[in-house]
């Protein structure tokens, strides 16, 4: 009997290495300055493939589609290169969604005669989304009670079981990771890019499964952090210097934060190298300087200023007390009026407001030391200002509100938020005064809910959301007062709509408020159509 040959016994001597192959590959299906690539010269519509995988008898289980106000809340699109702003939550089936809608979802449909296609919220070439995701999770409320693989469907914006997985053997798989961590892994369906581009095709799977894992990242600060830690206040106060250090030897932050830092000769060679030589040099300075006792002193109060002050209150006392002018995805606070001894950055509230704003203070009252001397740096041509906070403008109300307004809005809309918070305040206090008269227990029970009512809802605890969410239908203007400002809120923060969707619904919110019967509800839209 005649067997075919074996294929590396047909190519005998002339198989090439895998370097060599991929070269080859690379050198044939390229592109060239005088014409383009090999291709297939038609299109064959009668075998085009499907774009939605689906595994036969594999159980089915539908994520919910939430809409873009529906927790868990999506921040904004700056506070994704924040870890401050972003916000913990559970790995469950709404999570899970929320990261899947920002990675690997449907995002629109399109129709052109008969001709009905999707996009997607990850880009791919020619829109062949030949990238298919799996998950592999632990036990997951409302999901399952075991571990699991499973396929993202996106067409039914659902999850699929693929295999079901030991626990013990999961356990072990996963002991190197945070708890509650899952994986997330990619194939490609390489026919449906080949059935366009021919021979290319596996360049460009290799291109757009680059474009699924460059969502994960932004998915995954949108909604799944997992793994962060709350240490309290004296950890971080009295050892927060510790945290930088142990933090320092994390090569992704390394790489996150160290972008665009200098990499010359001069770093590497002298700086990484005589750490200790300049502390060294300074002390020995001090003591020449001062003699040996205070310069001792002088050095040793150097040496534990920046640590202390920066690493631990700042980043301690600076989110545990003080005083909020802007209503931040965070617990970043102002800690004091004046700022003179960090440079400013004890109005921590204001720099996280507005992080690339030079000055740090915000009020007649305030004081950021630091935005002095960059004031005198500038005054002597050494320093140029690019950015400060910016202050709201206001003209005459606009009966219709235009791109204009709404960009004044989004670039000011923690000073809205300010503005918001106190009329929602001014909206308490005299419904509190209704109450007390017509419904007296109503107002006994309203009175606990002021701390909450302009608090952004994600920095409220389980049973603070539970006992508003109870209380405020005893107030229909308090609810409905509560309810337009997450909707306000949601104007800015949805990243997929277009200028002019957003500029109709926020003529759609000034609408719903001036008709409300809610006096100071009503006279604040007024006011947002001032901004100019």
């Amino acid at each position: 009997m005649n067997y075919p040959p074996r294929e590396d016994a047909v190519r005998g001597e002339e198989a090439l290495a895998p370097l060599e192959m991929v070269m080859r590959y690379h050198e044939e299906t390229k592109h060239h300055f005088s014409r383009y690539a090999r291709a297939l010269g038609y299109m064959d519509w009668a075998n085009q493939p499907d774009p939605f995988r689906r595994y036969e008898g594999s159980p089915l289980s539908a994520l919910p589609l939430l809409k873009p106000d529906d927790a868990p809340l999506s921040p904004l699109y700056e506070d994704l290169y924040r870890d401050s702003a972003t916000i913990t939550v559970p790995v469950d089936v709404r999570s899970l969604s929320r990261f899947l809608e920002y990675s690997l979802a449907i995002s629109a449909w399109k129709q052109a005669g008969e001709l009905r296609w999707a996009l997607r919220t990850n880009p791919s070439s020619g829109n062949l989304h030949p990238t298919e995701g799996y998950l592999l999770m632990g036990r997951v409320p409302g999901l399952s009670t075991f571990p699991g693989l499973y396929h993202y469907a996106a067409r039914e914006h659902a999850l699929e079981l693929r295999a079901e997985w030991p626990q013990e053997s999961f356990d072990s798989l996963m002991q190197a990771f945070p708890p509650r961590a899952f994986l997330v892994g990619f194939t490609s369906v390489n026919w449906r890019e080949a059935w366009k581009y021919g021979e290319r095709g596996f360049r460009y799977c290799q291109h757009d499964v680059g474009h699924a894992i460059g969502t994960m990242p932004n998915a995954k600060r949108r909604k799944t952090r997992i793994a962060r830690r709350v240490l309290g206040i004296n950890r971080v106060l009295w050892g927060g210097v510790f945290l930088y250090v142990k933090e320092a030897r994390n090569p992704e932050t390394l790489e996150r934060y160290g972008h665009g830092t200098p990499d010359d000769w001069l770093e590497r060679n002298i700086y990484s190298k005589f750490q200790v030589v300049g502390l060294t040099l300074m002390g020995a300075t001090d003591v020449v300087l001062f003699g040996l006792v205070p310069g001792i002193l002088i050095f040793m109060t150097q040496i534990v200023w920046i640590p202390f002050w920066a690493a631990g209150v700042i980043n301690g006392i600076g989110h545990y007390w003080g005083y909020r002018h802007w209503s931040t995805p965070d617990a970043s606070t102002n800690i004091v009026p004046l700022g003179l001894l960090i440079g400013g950055e004890e109005l921590h509230n204001n720099h996280h407001a507005y992080p690339t704003s030079a000055k740090l203070s915000m009020k007649w009252y305030e004081f950021d030391i630091g935005w002095l001397y960059i004031q005198l740096l500038e005054a002597a041509g050494m320093a140029r200002v690019k950015h400060v906070a910016p202050v709201p403008r206001l003209g005459v109300a606009k009966p219709v509100v235009d791109p204009q307004t709404l960009q004044a809005i989004i670039a000011c809309r923690y000073a809205v938020l300010a503005q918001y918070g106190r009329t929602l305040r001014r909206a308490y206090r005299e419904e509190l005064v209704k109450l007390r008269r017509f419904a007296p227990h109503d107002a006994v029970a309203l009175k606990i809910v002021e701390p909450w009512l302009d608090r952004d809802e994600r920095l409220l605890r389980e049973n603070e959301r539970a006992r508003l969410a109870e209380l405020l239908p005893k107030s229909r203007v308090l609810q409905t007062m509560v309810a337009m400002r997450h909707e306000l809120a949601a104007v800015w923060g949805r990243s997929m709509a277009t200028r002019e969707q957003l500029v109709a619904q926020l003529q759609d919110w000034c609408r719903r408020a001036e008709t409300s019967e809610i006096k100071p509800l009503a006279e604040f839209s007024q006011q947002l159509r001032c901004y100019a």
